[in-house]
């Protein structure tokens, strides 16, 4: 919870989520991925796709920042309100969402706040 609130509070982000990975520790199967930990205004739908495609993404970088999510928004099932969004890797087994309504909520060092915080989740 101190992870969710933490980006709450010091970036522009209006929900935050931690999601398994599917073949992670705490992984699963499945067509979706369910989240471990939901704060702020998420929908209970939300859940992002299984797949190698997003693990590929998140694998080369370890991070991607959606700045226009609402094109997004059925790929990575975010919701239809979502403006903007950080996904970071937490580890092998993990991504930390951060997503705002505004189309420009997540600047630089924003960016770097969520990559902190999923760093120290990982550890």
């Amino acid at each position: 919870q101190w992870a969710a609130a933490t980006l709450l509070r010091q970036t522009a982000a209006s929900a935050v989520a931690l999601y398994a990975l599917p073949g992670g520790a705490a992984g699963g199967g499945g067509a979706r991925v369910e989240p471990l930990l939901r704060s702020g205004r998420l929908p209970s739908s939300a859940a992002l796709p299984s797949g190698e495609a997003l693990a590929a993404s998140l694998a080369e970088s370890g991070g991607l920042y959606v700045p226009e999510a609402a094109v997004a928004a059925k790929d990575l099932a975010l919701p239809q309100t979502a403006g903007s969004a950080v996904l970071q890797r937490c580890g092998d087994d993990a991504v930390l969402v951060a997503v705002s309504e505004r189309s420009d909520a997540f600047d630089e060092r924003q960016r770097e706040w969520v990559g902190r915080v999923a760093a120290l989740l990982a550890s």
